[in-house]
């Protein structure tokens, strides 16, 4: 099943002879997608965003990005549902100084009466370390299940562009900087929840000086280390075009558009 969208990639990417997206990647696996022109979603859900507090969507030397301060944040909710059974994958580049706290990047899954019923997320903390979350709520016959990574003696708070992911692939969780694996845990029982509404947060409670965030991905599925690689080296442009659409005309029309902002 990832022979297509590997093919793709390994024309883009000569250097990286087993990179790809994989073809299991298709359109309604994608949750949502910022590229940060905007607050839209370049995803097919159209899961669109609002800038909270005094959030703004800056100019930098990489182009528009999203601009947080102490207090700020972004949020964006839909009454599609968020099914993590059991992987999933968020991404995104970051830039930030030393915060008092942490700050968050998550997606969460909530049930018809709003309760949260899971969430994954990374989390940058005051010493410059990344942490992963994923976490199943409480529920009638079962316990809350907390799946938690930490990096060790990684300093992403030095102000300078770093490329994180967190990943459930397969039975491995794992944590990435700028491309490059920090953590691994392999956990072999069968970890999920369904949420019948997603929301999408960003916040920094903690922050001394702004944060900024761009291509923010979150995905249903998996990535390995080569595609987590893929991305943060050729871009989303290159995930985009390697993602298959759907003929239906709602998601062709929405591809089409995203295709036209890029």
């Amino acid at each position: 099943m990832r022979y297509f969208v590997a093919t793709f990639i390994f024309a883009c990417l000569t250097s990286i002879a087993t990179a790809g997206l994989d073809q299991a990647g298709k359109y309604n696996e994608v949750i949502a997608i910022y590229k940060f022109e905007d607050v839209l979603d370049s995803g097919p859900r159209e899961l669109n965003g609002v800038l909270l507090e005094n959030a703004a969507i800056v100019e930098f030397k990489r182009g528009k990005v999203l601009r947080i301060k102490k207090g700020d944040g972004f949020q964006a909710s839909s009454d599609q549902s968020l099914a993590l059974t059991p992987d999933f994958s968020v991404v995104a580049w970051i830039r930030l100084q030393t915060p008092e706290c942490c700050v968050a990047l998550e997606m969460v899954g909530k049930d018809e009466n709003n309760h949260n019923v899971g969430r994954a997320r990374i989390g940058i903390m005051k010493d410059g370390d990344i942490a992963g979350w994923f976490e199943v709520a409480e529920q009638e016959r079962r316990l809350p299940i907390h799946v938690n990574l930490w990096s060790e003696g990684i300093n992403v708070t030095d102000y300078k562009w770093h490329h994180v992911a967190f990943t459930r692939y397969g039975d491995i969780y794992t944590l990435f900087v700028d491309g490059e694996v920090v953590k691994r845990k392999y956990v072999d029982n069968y970890v999920s929840f369904f949420g019948q509404r997603t929301f999408i947060n960003i916040f920094g409670g903690g922050l001394q000086g702004p944060a900024f965030i761009d291509d923010l991905v979150f995905l249903e599925i998996g990535l390995s280390v080569y595609e987590v690689r893929a991305i943060k080296d050729t871009g989303l442009d290159t995930f985009l075009q390697a993602m298959p659409v759907d003929p239906a005309d709602k998601v062709a029309t929405t591809w089409a558009a995203v295709k036209r902002r890029r």
